[in-house]
């Protein structure tokens, strides 16, 4: 979520680490859809479902 909701606009106003974690939620997204299969955060890399 941005500040104040504003978003696509030159005032946006994001931290990094939401940025960080929006993308990860992405990632792992296209990871499940491409492998089929529900892929977890954890560190051990391993899948789940």
């Amino acid at each position: 979520p941005c500040k104040d909701g504003i978003s696509h606009n030159e005032t946006e106003d994001a931290r990094p680490e939401h940025l960080e974690a929006g993308a990860n939620v992405l990632l792992h997204a296209i990871l499940a859809r491409a492998l089929g299969s529900r892929v977890t955060s954890d560190s051990s890399g391993t899948e789940g479902g």
